[in-house]
């Protein structure tokens, strides 16, 4: 964990918070002569003739600047001052206390963050912030930082007068604007209120860096209180950045989308620590966008397709994701390796050739599984994955037909053009159907080389609808091959069951029946191979994994204390064991270490299908492997128990195992 207000004063600006030259916050770009309108909103201009002229102010400053700041709001100033004093507390707790709300992981609604990375090359913005979900406050009012002691009692107040007052702007915009009053209310605003309180701590040389960059955002309106202790916030108007004067007890109102969106950026300063609470109100996720149509007509043609939140939310994330270089099958062709990239010395693949040993391949083809080979397969298939943990299979009864088809799609999905994949871009890692890019393994920012399609496959009718409609075979396709695969995947724990003298179906219902999960990935060509990663070390959480490699190398496999290179042979699978066969199988099997390395001159596509237990499946060691030479190694535990403990040790084998072996 690395926080900007873990109290250490630092004397220069780190490295990997300087920014480019030409995205530096130039000083002759700010011009400070120009004010951003302030509206008072005191109850009587509310009524009577001064309710026309406030609704006038708040039309004409969403079209001209898309801000404006309002005073005599509503919100008492008492519950503003302890809103920033709670708020300033948080930031100033001891860093275990912090500790307790650090997360990296974007899918957790609340959580506190710092500095994250915003670009290509690592950059980061010199910022840390606590983000929460607020709303509807019981709902999400639990998961809230218990300290400082009133933190909680505190934001619960002070949430709800801010909705009351989006509201009431979003009733005289209506007004402003011809439409009906509460044209807003209902799918518009009713989605989840989200609050990021944004931390700037004093900033060496504040002509480096940004606290925040340039950007719109997302959702509806956006209500924020700046603070009083130095300016930070600039909007972008007329070509020029105008600073926004703190007012006291004010709001700055960004009417995102409602009129103009315009674009924002947060600047640091060298004297003070900043801080400032931003309410975003969002619409439902299903709500369906568009033109409001009394604003059409002849002289003011739509402008804009309808579209759901949820769409422009992927939308949103992949055309940033693409903008900064961070999909890789949509960005330019890279001469040197972007530092982001680059692995640590020691984590680094190096130039050394892998090792030349041969992963077994093992012959399933029809005859010998019913007549006198039998026997001698299942006794491959057992000693390869006592020795291995991996082995390939040919003759397996998926048709080269199907293999082909299904590389020939994947490979074209990752060739459409970014508009048709920013449907399925997300970041979110809760959701089992996204396109995403470069995964961050690591606390310093390194990211993977790799951009990865991953779908939710089993049973097929109940996830066909969630695939990407793009390419337009592409659910044809992969409904026929996960079938297929998972049927060889099957077919293999039964030989498994038979070598190791366990009932044939034990494998069925619950240790197999979760998700069947595919991740389709990307590696580009690279510049340099030796210092990057398409994958780094791990091990698979799931029982048994099936890879269709393609037709170039990359996958690598840790024997003996030595990568070894697997070989790609034509419509073979590559099929190797996760974590829980290994504990089932009380060690006799082995789930593996593998990695997945680049290459300068191809790029490489591979197929990962893999077939996990139910979240509540109880996974153990089976009794009848255990015995006097092979006494108990692991607990019992539930399957979606052990997910916790995979994610938090990043994959590695022995950090896993360990948190469930038995210790004498």
């Amino acid at each position: 964990m690395e926080l900007l207000s873990s109290g250490v004063a630092l004397q220069t600006v780190p490295e990997k918070y300087i920014f480019p030259a030409h995205k530096r916050p130039a000083k002759e770009l700010v011009d400070s002569s120009v004010a951003l309108p302030v509206i008072d909103l005191r109850g009587g201009r509310l009524q009577g003739d001064g309710r026309d002229e406030i609704v006038r102010e708040i039309v004409d400053a969403g079209k001209q600047f898309g801000f404006f700041q309002v005073v005599n709001h509503g919100v008492p100033e008492q519950l503003i001052e302890h809103m920033v004093g709670v708020s300033e507390e948080l930031f100033n707790m001891p860093v275990e206390e912090k500790a307790k709300y650090y997360s990296d992981d974007p899918s957790i609604i609340c959580r506190l963050g710092s500095s994250t990375p915003y670009d290509q090359n690592g950059i980061r913005y010199w910022r840390d912030y606590l983000q929460l979900v607020c709303y509807p406050v019981e709902e999400f009012m639990h998961l809230w930082p218990q300290k400082p002691d009133k933190f909680r009692e505190v934001l619960a107040k002070y949430i709800v007068e801010v909705r009351e007052l989006a509201d009431k702007l979003l009733r005289l915009i209506a007004e402003g604007l011809g439409l009906e009053q509460d044209y807003f209310s209902g799918g518009f605003s009713g989605g989840q209120t989200q609050m990021n309180v944004n931390y700037y701590p004093p900033c060496p040389d504040p002509s480096l860096t940004l606290g925040l960059l340039p950007h719109c955002d997302r959702h509806l309106i956006t209500l924020l209180v700046q603070g009083t202790a130095a300016r930070g916030l600039q909007a972008k108007f007329e070509g020029k950045w105008i600073p926004v004067e703190p007012i006291r007890n004010a709001f700055v109102i960004i009417t995102n989308g409602v009129l103009r969106s315009v674009e924002h950026r947060a600047v640091t300063n060298t004297s003070v620590a900043r801080l400032s609470i931003a309410s975003l109100i969002m619409p439902k996720t299903d709500c369906l966008i568009a033109p409001a149509k009394s604003l059409i007509n002849e002289h003011n043609p739509p402008k804009y397709k309808s579209f759901t939140f949820e769409e422009f939310l992927s939308a949103y994330n992949a055309a940033a994701a693409n903008r900064e270089g961070m999909l890789l099958s949509n960005g330019p062709e890279h001469r040197s390796v972007p530092e982001r990239f680059i692995f640590p010395p020691e984590k680094r693949p190096g130039k050394e050739a892998a090792s030349s040993v041969s992963l077994p391949v093992i012959d399933l083809r029809g005859g010998e599984l019913h007549g006198d080979g039998h026997g001698e397969i299942v006794e491959q298939i057992v000693e390869a994955g006592k020795e291995f943990g991996f082995f390939q299979v040919i003759n397996h009864g998926v048709a080269d037909q199907v293999l082909d088809e299904m590389m020939a799609v994947a490979e074209e999905f990752f060739k459409i053009p970014i508009e048709d994949k920013a449907a399925y871009y997300s970041e979110d890692t809760s959701k089992n159907n996204r396109l995403f890019a470069s995964t961050m393994y690591g606390k310093d920012g390194t990211y993977y080389w790799r951009d990865c399609l991953k779908l939710a496959c089993y049973p097929v009718e109940e996830t066909i609808h969630e695939w990407p409609e793009k390419p337009s075979n592409l659910k044809e396709v992969l409904a026929k091959f996960i079938v297929e695969a998972r049927g060889v995947a099957m077919k293999l724990l039964k030989l498994i069951c038979e070598g190791l003298g366990l009932k044939e179906d034990y494998f069925d219902g619950d240790l197999t029946g979760g998700q069947v999960l595919i991740n389709v990935n990307y590696y580009a060509p690279c510049p340099d191979p030796s210092l990057t990663l398409g994958l780094p070390p791990h091990c698979d959480r799931n029982v048994i994994t099936l890879l269709l490699p393609g037709t170039v190398s990359g996958l690598q496999i840790m024997h003996k204390g030595s990568w070894i290179g697997v070989e790609s042979i034509r419509s073979a699978l590559v099929v190797n064991f996760g974590h829980q066969l290994e504990i089932i199988t009380n060690g006799l099997l082995k789930s593996v270490e593998h990695r997945a390395v680049t290459n300068s001159v191809a790029s490489r596509t591979s197929i990962a299908t893999f077939v996990m237990p139910a979240m509540d499946s109880r996974i153990e060691p089976a009794q009848s492997l255990i015995d006097e030479r092979n006494p108990l190694l692991y607990k019992s535990f539930l399957f979606k128990d052990f997910l916790k403990i995979y994610n938090d040790a990043s994959a590695r084998r022995e950090s896993v195992l360990e948190a469930f072996m038995i210790k004498n």
